[in-house]
């Protein structure tokens, strides 16, 4: 199946697409009620989604992840080779502007001493034990981190949570 058409399954049975979802090239996003699905080409997600489900999802500052498939069809149009994943998982809200900026200021001042390993000393977000897991689970995988960014931190209830952690 392509994921073209399970995006309109999905908004046949009333998914609604997030028109300017900041989740990258590739990559779909829809919502109905309190739920997510997420469908892309982005094997770094696909590697995050699996971390957060093996963590037993233990972590208030990693998303809910209800279901995770790896790799099941064909992305986009057919025609098209790419194959990608479909994720559902709890609906999270974006950050304020000035959370956005608060979060910026600190993970950019904090990013090199928490890539290299060194205590850092605030962690205004509690974000951070998780931040020191993803940075290594970046190194050994070779990817590069994406924290700087803060789409890439939404929040639930008030709670900071990491949803896309990998460039």
């Amino acid at each position: 199946m392509h994921s073209y058409y399970l995006v309109q399954i999905l908004e046949s049975l009333g998914y609604k697409k997030i028109p300017l979802n900041k989740s990258g090239l590739g990559t779909e996003v829809l919502f109905k009620k309190n739920k997510v699905v997420r469908i892309g080409v982005d094997d770094r997600y696909d590697t995050f989604a699996k971390f957060v489900i093996s963590q037993l999802q233990s972590s208030k500052h990693y998303p809910k992840i209800y279901r995770h498939v790896s790799f099941i069809g064909k992305a986009g149009l057919p025609g098209i080779s790419d194959e990608f994943t479909y994720t559902e998982l709890e609906l999270l809200d974006e950050l304020t502007e000035l959370e956005a900026s608060q979060y910026k200021t600190w993970i950019d001042t904090n990013l090199q001493d928490i890539w290299l390993g060194k205590v850092v000393a605030s962690d205004p977000y509690g974000l951070l034990d998780e931040t020191y897991q993803l940075a290594n689970l970046a190194k050994n995988n070779g990817y590069l981190p994406d924290f700087s960014q803060a789409k890439n931190v939404m929040k639930r209830n008030g709670t900071f949570v990491h949803i896309d952690p990998f460039a």
